[in-house]
């Protein structure tokens, strides 16, 4: 199989914006990411609302996003590093669910 080129990944994303219903789904993968700005301005041209798996298709011009904070997770992550280095037991330590957003 050969990589898509271009216009093979602008043919793709044109197809979906003739429904009246049409909205698109970006999930993560390398053809996502080298295609970003691509997608971005093909979804503004047809209306196509989209949603994207990270916070970085947003900063380049994308409608949402919806994902980790994966900043945020390697900070806790860290915290956990050092009270274990510390010296406190990993099966000890709590289980944290992420704070709610509501």
């Amino acid at each position: 199989m050969s990589a898509l080129n271009e216009h093979d990944m602008a043919r793709s994303r044109t197809a979906f914006a003739p429904g009246a219903n049409g909205s698109l789904i970006v999930t993560s993968s390398v053809l996502a990411v080298r295609g970003r700005k691509l997608t971005i301005a093909l979804a503004a041209k047809h209306g196509l609302p989209t949603a994207y798996y990270g916070r970085h298709f947003v900063d380049a011009g994308g409608l949402i996003s919806y994902g980790p904070n994966w900043l945020d997770e390697y900070r806790r992550a860290a915290g956990y590093v050092d009270r274990i280095l510390k010296g406190e037991k990993p099966a000890d330590l709590p289980v944290r669910a992420r704070p709610s957003t509501s």
